[in-house]
């Protein structure tokens, strides 16, 4: 078995999983295994890439086509059950690309530091062309503060709600430290929120994280990119999803004064949810509790008379407007 297995997720983009394939097989570092895992594309596209993968005739290269559609969190189950004899894990989105020498570098790091429990590198943003942006790769690296990050270990936890390290694609993880935080939460389905639920996991074993400024993977914005057309923070599943992940852990210092700052921007996030449903009284319970996390909230001050003012004078204007008794239902695979 090979020491790093890498699992590829696609669906529908048989042109640009060709691509991410290419440059796994391009690395310097050749003890790998990957497979392709088709997540119910269209039979045109699934046959594309089958093409494709046995044109490669490499032993290492493989191609699966999963029965039904099983989301991020399923996709990523079966990379794990792949990759249990092997040291290593990467998942890596067939639209992004890592470069050659990636595999070199993080393996080397993580084999020289046996307590890390993954490495993680800065990205480079490019578009459906392959042309690279310095403009929207600065802007992303400035949002996230990585310049104020050493290269080095790095508490997982304080990567998490410090710094936004939360990608999965392209991390390279020690599979023994994902196999001892159990993963991710046994009865989560859908797309949503898979990375945030591994990266809180490994933080509640005290994960160590490597960090490596150097920009060795490439993320593609195009125009079929979830987070091109999606808003997250407008998703009742995301929203919810990520509420009872970060609710339920407790920390003390810094980090917990940022986890009560990342919860109370979820629980405005949900109560404009909420709102938009016409749940009022839903929404006036969230924006409560989002001024408990963090009263000094600007943007939660901001929300608070709209949501609680606007729907009062809604029912005075149309009084037959009924006031919903429970939160509505949530869409379970959010694409």
């Amino acid at each position: 078995m090979a020491r790093v297995y890498v699992g590829i997720p696609t669906i529908n983009r048989p042109r640009l999983v060709r691509e991410t394939v290419a440059s796994v097989l391009a690395q310097t570092y050749s003890d790998i295994c990957v497979t392709v895992s088709d997540n119910r594309s269209s039979p045109e596209a699934i046959e594309s890439v089958r093409r494709f993968v046995e044109s490669l005739d490499d032993e290492r290269v493989s191609f699966h086509v999963q029965p039904t559609d099983i989301g991020e969190y399923g996709q990523g189950r079966y990379f794990m059950q792949q990759a249990e004899d092997c040291d290593y894990l990467m998942i890596l989105h067939d639209d992004d690309l890592i470069d050659e020498t990636y595999l070199d570098k993080s393996v080397a790091v993580l084999d020289r530091n046996p307590d890390v429990a993954f490495f993680i590198a800065n990205p480079y943003l490019f578009d459906e062309t392959g042309v690279t942006s310095e403009e929207d790769t600065r802007r992303y690296l400035e949002n996230r503060r990585r310049s104020e990050i050493s290269d080095g270990k790095i508490d997982a936890v304080e990567g998490f709600f410090e710094y936004g390290i939360t990608k999965v694609s392209g991390t390279l993880f020690r599979v023994s430290a994902l196999r001892q935080s159990n993963f991710v939460d046994a009865e989560a389905t859908g797309n949503y929120p898979f990375e945030c639920d591994l990266f809180l996991r490994l933080g509640d074993i005290d994960a160590k994280a490597w960090f490596a400024s150097e920009q060795m993977l490439g993320f593609r914005f195009h125009s079929s990119s979830m987070r091109n057309y999606m808003n997250l923070m407008d998703n009742r599943h995301v929203v919810t999803g990520l509420t009872r992940l970060v609710s339920e852990r407790q920390y003390s210092g810094h980090i917990e004064h940022r986890r009560r700052v990342t919860l109370a921007r979820l629980q405005r996030a949900y109560a404009l949810i909420c709102l938009r449903e016409g749940d009022y009284r839903h929404s006036r319970a969230r924006i409560v509790q989002a001024l408990r996390e963090n009263v000094l909230s600007l943007k939660a001050w901001l929300v608070a008379p709209l949501i609680f003012l606007v729907p009062g004078l809604l029912r005075r204007a149309l009084p037959e407007l009924p006031e919903s008794a429970a939160a509505p239902t949530y869409v379970e695979n959010a694409k």
